[in-house]
């Protein structure tokens, strides 16, 4: 068809169906195609649909990349015999040979060696450059019918067809095949996106010839294999550690950051990648080290689908670690501190340093016995106060900083910084047995507490290490979180934003200045309730709450001990 017919500049070559922007009317068309139907026949060919992205180009059903359209024309000679039509197909740069016949395309002339170009004077089937006329008027032309081209080796033909389908308006029933065997992360993308992200793997993996521009088969046909067996394909091609020496033949990153990818995606691959570094670590240790056993990996993936993997750092990689390990949690959890915690404490005194190490994890008994024995030496032998409160509910409640405390206050604790008292609650971590009377003394080591290391604030934690911080406890902190206050990933960070909004009635009552008690409880609430502050209700039968802390500030003032923000 002529552009010039349809009053297209020269420099216009657009073949491919595109958004309509250079003034082709459907009447036009339909008069230059005879057409009986009408402009109305004719109008849908004009593609005058906003695309939903403004990168997108409409390709029948779905929408594809601009920069996955060539410009040029190309042939496959046996198709051409079989029906002498170009197909739409045969536009689209990354699948470079014919879906039927699988016969490599020709795009530059056989004779001439030169480019095929769309403005062909006689049939599709000649060389624009190499046309000539005889003597008789008859036109002369290289017939790129008589020269066939290699076809795609038999191998990558399940996986090719595969790719295809999603974007072929001729394999209609065979996508409908290819959409039910992909995994549920795909299930919000659109056949145009599947194809486009099947498109940015193959232009990662080595042989391509340039970003945007032609892709081997065999590429082609890899990166439908990695999209059909994702994830696990996905994660042994990208997220498999290399030997020493040997450098990786792909760019991971050209994807993630590729922003015209779908975002949701995107994001699964920097999951994937983190699950798979995490669970070959664990592999690669000697076999006297490796604890990871069923339970443990399946602890992992779940701390890799609640975000613990988000970000690819050495903390968050070592907590994940530390956490499988049940020797670590055991005194993690014997002692009544998150992970994150514990990280900050192995500073060679109270916890051996570089905890991830065998021979670490083999000191932690002694560490322990040690720290336990101190404990039980400073403590108070009076019996416990009246209005004692426990240690880490005063913690709670007095500290709203991010950073860690709980090395300040356990080194206080054995130098005797801190009068304390030791119950004998069997069942108890070891920090939940102390008793503190004076907040004042307690807030007076929390100040003294450095700003920690960024990244420790953003360690994922567990609800039940969440629960010790905030003092709600696993199910309480459930509550909180299915009502939206505060959204996973839980870190140091995120609670400590939630804290400073919000305060259980366990910890403002706390601050209430406990040695005085210039109140009862009853007084207290009712006093709240006649101001007009209600707490917010996160079960439905009322017990678990939390209140806004800016308005008991406001309404109790120096009745209660100022936090450390």
């Amino acid at each position: 068809m002529s552009d010039r017919m349809l009053g297209i500049p020269d420099s216009i070559t657009r073949m491919a169906p595109d958004r309509n922007r250079y003034g082709i009317t459907a009447e036009a068309l339909a008069i230059l195609l005879g057409n009986h139907g009408g402009p109305e026949e004719v109008r849908p060919l004009l593609h005058d649909a906003v695309p939903p992205r403004r990168h997108l180009r409409p390709f029948f059903d779905t929408w594809l990349d601009e920069n996955a359209f060539c410009s040029t024309r190309r042939v496959s000679p046996r198709a051409l015999r079989k029906a002498p039509f170009l197909r739409a197909i045969w536009r689209i740069w990354p699948i470079g040979f014919d879906p039927e016949t699988k016969e490599l395309l020709i795009k530059d002339c056989p004779v001439c060696q030169q480019r095929l170009k769309l403005k062909f004077m006689d049939d599709v089937w000649c060389c624009d450059r190499c046309l000539d006329w005889t003597g008789d008027g008859d036109v002369k032309a290289v017939d790129l019918r008589e020269h066939e081209q290699e076809l795609v080796a038999d191998d990558l033909w399940e996986d090719l067809d595969f790719v295809t389908s999603f974007i072929d308006p001729t394999a209609r029933d065979r996508r409908r095949l290819s959409r039910g065997a992909l995994h549920a992360d795909f299930d919000d993308m659109t056949d145009g996106e599947v194809f486009e992200l099947i498109y940015a793997v193959a232009r990662s993996l080595p042989g391509s010839i340039a970003p945007g521009n032609e892709i081997s088969p065999g590429n082609l046909a890899a990166a439908g294999a990695i999209v059909r067996g994702w994830p696990d394909a996905f994660a042994a091609h990208y997220g498999q550690p290399l030997p020493p020496g040997v450098q990786r033949n792909h760019t991971l990153s050209g994807i993630v950051h590729n922003s015209r990818l779908n975002k949701g995606i995107r994001g699964r691959m920097i999951e994937i990648c983190r699950a798979w570094s995490v669970r070959s670590a664990l592999a690669a240790l000697p076999a006297a080290d490796a604890t990871a056993d069923g339970h443990e990996f399946r602890l992992i993936r779940n701390w890799v689908s609640r975000g613990a993997l988000k970000r690819e750092t050495f903390a968050n990689t070592e907590a994940v670690l530390l956490r499988a390990r049940p020797d670590v949690r055991t005194v993690s959890e014997r002692l009544g501190v998150s992970i994150p915690s514990f990280i900050s404490m192995s500073d060679g005194e109270i916890f051996p340093s570089q905890p991830s190490s065998a021979e670490a994890r083999s000191q932690l008994p002694d560490y322990v016995g040690r720290l336990t024995q101190r404990i039980n030496v400073n403590s108070q032998t009076t019996p416990v106060p009246k209005h004692a409160i426990r240690l880490p509910r005063a913690v709670s409640c007095l500290f709203l900083r991010p950073d860690d405390p709980w090395r300040n206050v356990v080194g206080a604790l054995v130098s005797g910084r801190i009068r304390y008292w030791k119950t004998s609650r069997s069942s108890a971590s070891i920090l939940e047995t102390l008793y503190v009377k004076d907040l004042h003394e307690v807030r007076s080591i929390l100040c003294e507490v450095p700003e920690g290391p960024e990244i420790l604030c953003t360690v994922p934690l567990s609800k039940l290490e969440a629960g010790y911080r905030t003092r709600l406890q696993e199910a309480g902190f459930s509550a909180v979180a299915k009502a939206g206050l505060l959204l996973p990933p839980f870190t140091p960070q995120s609670i400590a934003t939630f804290q400073r909004e919000f305060e259980p009635s366990n910890l403002w009552t706390a601050r209430y200045l406990p040695e005085e008690r210039k109140r009862m409880m009853p007084e207290m609430f009712r006093s709240l309730t006649d101001a007009g502050i209600a707490p917010v209700t996160l079960n439905y039968n009322g017990t678990t709450t939390v209140w806004r802390r800016e308005q008991l500030d406001r309404h109790f003032g120096t009745d209660l001990v100022p936090c450390i923000r």
